[in-house]
């Protein structure tokens, strides 16, 4: 084809003031003379020289993405060391992108030679991914430098990836979503690389010149069938579609298809041909810009807010998505842009008319409208929301906060390329822009690059090469990463309200001030990244103040607080003040965002800066009474009370008393010692209790309510306390015996005797458990009832917090199991059901199943689930088992209707719990399997239940006892968990991987050591690749292998290896991670088996030692699979037991 060329270079002393001679090998990262990366002797002295040309259908080459101007420009401010190019350019040579031997992950023998030419599956596309940012990278690098080496990288890993066969091509899940942008990525490489000629045809006999074969071979066999078989549809869900749009458009443009291109920008557009295959919004997913940031009108019957305003549909669904939605959308336009293409203002068709407009112009600047509404939500402004639909959808907060902005590509493109008044037009992208980053910044505790890939995200980085010129004539200063991970709120705080206000000091400290007598002095803090919280997760907040507050942190500006904390006065000092998000603690934080608001005083609040995990750099105080105490004392008589207070780290610890009641003292060892008058002194009293290392504040609240006598203070613990048969009988009974002994003693006993008695009832009342709490709805409470091998405490929290964009996760098995404990059993009438938000699929075709021995198990609803999303479902039970009672809980789907996922926002049970009679608990004890237990401790466990049934039947006998006796001897028993794989085991194994036809994975049923049955690989392929690997994943349905947090185990089991030949690194294996319900902790213990073969029927004994992760870890997954390995492995008779 046909193109105008004009040919882009600068002379070398015209950029740096340099003449040099000579090619240059990779520039160093380190920041010299001549810009970061660039040293000032590896200059090249010709520059690499960029052809631009319009073909004969109007294509500008190089246009995919980048333009020759941006890529003279970029290079020009590069070699110059101006800012921002230069650093941005140093940040990428730091990647392993930018490696001198980088190659292609499918590098075979040849370019045409790749160890893999099908393109079938996930594992390729991701290969792909990385692969494409290779390419771009070698490509910039080339240009940069000049050095053929890059060059030649880059067309290694474009010509391995056009070597690919057509015919092995096939789509696989999610293919319409992941193969867009890394076609996008490999053509933008593609385009550098055919704009650009060699000096040299050839380096070590490797043609550099892009030839006609080039050309035809990535068409054929790249491009046209990644169009073909994965990016043909325009009816995708959402940013599913713009991932898909942004490939096919970059393809259109690098095969001058101007047909191709005219469609598939209308699809980018309005896509007014969209026809929904979806249930989701009730069908009204299309992902085009018109759609997807659409406004809803005043007059509009959902509308409640009296005028117009700007949705991002994508918001309701989560913020990662929504993210993907601005991203990619500002990018297509940068990419349509580029072409000199402009759209008409509402149909958004291809169009040369005098009303036409650019990309940018579309809908009135729609693209930047949106995005400030989506930065607006991000950094903590709340939105009108309609759902579209008709449902009780709402914004989601999924997400939320999750800001990284190192590239701000839309502020700039609408400020300099499109001429907008940004700061008056999107106050809050620009806000954003105030506050950016660089390319290096902290995200979490460790620092991000921003072009290394974020999973499949799309993070349009190649954009810091089309940086507008005009930056160059203004004193840029690129932010640095920072200091570490805190993050200061003069960039990451939101002020909210009027009793909030940015501030600088007198030495020029910058913090936001909160004003606790106002009621809206809230603060947002965005790119919260918590610690594990599975675990202790501590948070520290750098605060000064003036007087004593509460500190309250929420999800939302207006949402019940998740958690407070009582500040002290610091005296003007800077302190940290601390707590803790241990999901057990707070099953529900904001995902990345957390909401400060100041109350409960006068003081000013300073916040200059929040560590989201302060794990390690925070070791605080900690008091033996928790976050707070409430107490009881008599009047005119003296009280006395030791604070007891630990520190980890073993700091010194000072102790102040704040706002106590006249006459009270504290000592120096954190003895509290007053006398309440008989009189003046009755009622209420708060004080502040101050525990202080050297750089962190715990204040612990105190009430000391003062009752005028001894009798009437009991009365005061009992207060509020419902009926004794709202209790379990096995807390109820010791407040009985507390409160007996307390009113005895009331007439005679000495104040300090008195005193003690007291505080045991106080500790056994707050020990109190309600036999069945309720939710506001009247349904059983069964959060903190149940135990879950499936869920952890914070997921079961979640099934009842009346929240549709909660949920338990994306399960992929059938069932969750849910047990009552031994003491305990549950009757129902219904069950209710609510569908994750947007995801009513899947939770279709799901019963509950009771039963008493995790076997058996008996229907109880009486139809499966429709899947509801908007209002609670709720399924009676059948008749004839209402009156039935169970210990365990099963919530299963026998008619899946989604992808394979199973999962629920909320549960309710329309029923009761009861506790189980004494013959019941002794005969499930008796059902046990001694073999699943430790012989020592299941010897303890049966002389205890045997104690107990040589006196259950004799008169009298105090069966309350006798129960509470059956239930601690559990506490002996130390369970072994043991699998021979046999069918009547639990069905636990889930098959994953990809390989091969070289490979099997099966449960063989025809052989075992202690059985019938297996596990069994065979492979005859040695070949190194991810795409090699099978294995089994103990975690499938069923009872995983439950464990205790911060326990060694001892992990063995028997296998045989034949014919066996393991690749570099690779082999049979034996992985273990600990777990908190289904959420990963820590990372896997890996094993691999290095042995030699085993004799013909021998089965050999591996034992290996595992210390499992702490906080609410409850069970390990195991995995055994084989790798890059040829021969056959069999594994049998697993055991899992302490050490």
């Amino acid at each position: 084809m046909k193109r105008a060329t004009r040919s882009r270079f600068c002379a070398v002393s015209a950029t740096v003031g340099l003449v040099l001679t000579g090619l240059v090998a990779a520039p160093s990262p380190a920041a010299v003379a001549g810009g970061p990366g660039i040293r000032a002797d590896s200059v090249p002295a010709d520059l690499v020289e960029i052809h631009e040309t319009t073909s004969e259908d109007g294509f500008i080459h190089p246009g995919v993405g980048l333009t020759a101007d941006n890529l003279e420009n970029m290079r020009t401010q590069v070699l110059a060391g101006v800012e921002p190019w230069a650093s941005y350019y140093d940040a990428m040579t730091q990647t392993r992108y930018a490696a001198a031997d980088f190659k292609a992950s499918i590098q075979g023998p040849t370019d045409e030679q790749p160890t893999s030419t099908a393109y079938d599956n996930a594992s390729m596309r991701s290969r792909q991914h990385t692969d494409s940012i290779g390419a771009m990278t070698q490509a910039l690098m080339y240009l940069v430098t000049g050095d053929e080496l890059f060059r030649a990288n880059a067309l290694h890993i474009i010509r391995t990836w056009s070597s690919l066969d057509p015919t092995q091509y096939q789509y696989f899940p999610d293919a319409h979503i992941h193969t867009g942008v890394p076609l996008y990525q490999t053509l933008v490489a593609a385009e550098i690389i055919r704009s650009t000629e060699p000096v040299h045809d050839e380096l070590d006999g490797y043609d550099l010149r892009w030839t006609g074969r080039d050309e035809q071979r990535i068409e054929s066999n790249l491009i046209r069938p990644v169009l073909d078989t994965f990016l043909y549809s325009q009816n995708r869900l959402w940013n599913q579609h713009l991932y898909g749009v942004i490939g096919m458009v970059a393809a259109a443009i690098f095969l001058d298809d101007p047909e191709l291109y005219a469609e598939r920008v209308e699809w980018f557009t309005v896509n007014s041909t969209y026809q929904s295959e979806h249930t989701i919004n009730g069908g009204d997913v299309n992902g085009s810009l018109a759609a997807i940031i659409r406004t809803i009108d005043a007059d509009d019957p959902l509308n409640t807010y009296g005028e117009d305003f700007l949705q991002v549909m994508e918001m309701g669904r989560d913020q990662a998505h929504a993210e993907g939605d601005i991203d990619l959308l500002t990018a297509l336009a940068r990419i349509v842009n580029n072409q000199g293409t402009r759209v008409d203002p509402l149909d958004g068709t291809v169009s040369t008319e005098p009303d036409a407009v650019s990309p940018y112009e579309f809908l009135d600047n729609r693209i930047l409208a949106g995005g400030d509404v989506f930065a607006a939500f991000m950094m903590g402004e709340e939105l009108p929301w309609v759902d579209t639909s008709g449902g009780s959808g709402k914004v989601a907060e999924a997400y939320r906060g999750r800001l990284r902005e190192p590239l701000n590509e839309l502020y700039y493109q609408y400020k300099y390329i499109a001429d907008v008044d940004v700061e008056t037009e999107a106050p809050h992208v620009a806000e954003l822009y105030e506050h950016r980053d660089g390319p290096l910044f902290y995200y979490g505790s460790s620092v991000s690059n921003f072009w290394n890939e974020r999973g499949s995200d799309f993070t349009g980085a190649e954009y810091w090469v089309a940086f507008p010129p005009e930056l160059a004539e203004q004193d840029i200063t690129v932010p640095a990463a920072g200091d570490g991970p805190e993050l200061p709120l003069e960039r990451f705080g939101h002020t909210l309200g009027q009793g909030a206000k940015h501030k600088l000091d007198a030495a020029g400290e910058a913090f936001v001030r909160l004003d606790a007598k106002k009621d809206d002095a809230r603060v947002a803090v965005r790119r919260v990244v918590w610690a594990d919280r599975t675990r202790t997760a501590l948070v520290g907040v750098q605060v000064r103040t003036n007087g004593t507050a509460i500190l309250e942190a929420a999800r939302t500006s207006n949402a019940e607080p998740f958690t407070t904390v009582q500040l002290p006065d610091t005296h003007g000092r800077w302190r940290y003040v601390w707590f803790d998000v241990d999901s057990s603690k707070v099953p529900s934080v904001g995902d990345n965002i957390v909401f400060f608001r100041a109350t409960g005083g006068r003081a000013h609040v300073d916040v200059a800066a929040v560590l989201a995990d302060a794990n390690g750099a925070l070791t605080p105080p900690v008091f033996d009474d928790g976050a707070s105490l409430d107490v009881v004392a008599v009047a005119g008589e003296p009280y006395t009370r030791t604070f007891g207070v630990t520190d980890s780290a073993g700091n010194d610890v000072s102790l102040e008393l704040q706002d106590a009641p006249k006459g009270a003292e504290l000592s120096d060892d954190g003895t509290l010692t007053w006398l309440p008058s008989k009189k003046q002194d009755r009622g209420g009293h708060d004080l502040v209790v101050v525990a202080s290392d050297e750089q962190t504040d715990t204040a612990l609240p105190v009430t000391i309510t003062v009752a005028p006598d001894r009798l009437a203070a009991i009365d005061a613990l009992l207060a509020g306390l419902d009926a004794s048969s709202s209790y379990t009988t096995s807390t109820w009974r010791p407040v009985v015996e507390a409160r007996e002994a307390a009113s005895a003693a009331a007439e005679n006993a000495g104040p300090a005797e008195f005193a003690d008695l007291l505080e045991d009832l106080r500790l056994r009342i707050d020990g109190l458990e309600l036999l069945n709490p309720r939710l506001s709805d009247g349904t059983l409470d069964f959060s903190g009832l149940v135990t879950s091998p499936d869920l952890s405490p914070a997921k079961l929290a979640i099934l009842v917090d009346e929240d549709n964009q909660t949920f338990w996760g994306d399960i992929r098995r059938p069932s969750v199991l849910l047990d009552f404990g031994a003491g305990y059993r549950f009757r129902a009438d219904a069950f209710g059901w609510l569908a994750r938000d947007t995801f009513p699929d899947r939770s279709h075709g799901a019963n509950a199943y009771g039963s008493n021995d995790g076997t058996t198990w008996t229907l109880l609803t009486e139809h499966v689930t429709e899947g509801n999303d908007v209002a609670i479902e709720t399924i009676a039970v059948r008749d004839e088992v209402r009156d039935s009672r169970f210990r365990y809980l099963k919530l299963q789907v026998d008619e899946p209707q989604g992808p394979g996922i199973f999962s629920m926002a909320d549960i309710r049970i329309h029923g009761e719990r009861t506790e189980a009679g004494l013959e019941t608990v002794v005969h499930y004890a008796r059902s046990l399997d001694p073999e699943d237990f430790t012989a020592t401790s299941w010897a303890a466990f049966d002389a205890e239940i045997t104690a107990v049934e040589d006196v259950m039947d004799e008169p009298g006998a105090d069966k309350e006892s006798l129960i509470k006796r059956v239930l601690d001897a559990y506490d002996l028993l130390v369970a072994v968990y043991r699998d021979s794989f046999e069918a009547s085991d639990p069905d636990v194994w889930a098959p994953n991987g990809s390989a091969p036809s070289t490979y099997t994975r099966t449960i063989d049923d025809s052989y075992g050591r202690s059985g019938t049955r297996s596990l069994h690989f065979t492979s005859t392929d040695t070949t190194y690749s991810g795409s090699h690997n099978l294995w089994f994943r103990s975690n499938k349905s069923g009872s995983p292998v439950m464990v205790a947090p911060h326990t060694t185990y001892k992990v063995s089991f028997w296998y045989q290896l034949t014919d066996y030949e393991y690749g570099s690194g690779l082999g049979a294996y034996y992985f273990i991670r600990s777990y908190s319900g289904g959420s990963g902790v820590g990372s896997d213990q890996r094993n691999w088996i290095r042995a030699e073969d085993t004799e013909p029927g021998e089965w050999r004994y591996f034992e290996r030692e595992y210390t499992t992760e702490g906080g609410s870890v409850n069970n390990v997954v195991i995995d055994f699979g084989f790798r890059g390995s040829s021969g056959e492995f069999r594994v049998d008779d697993l055991r899992v037991e302490p050490a």
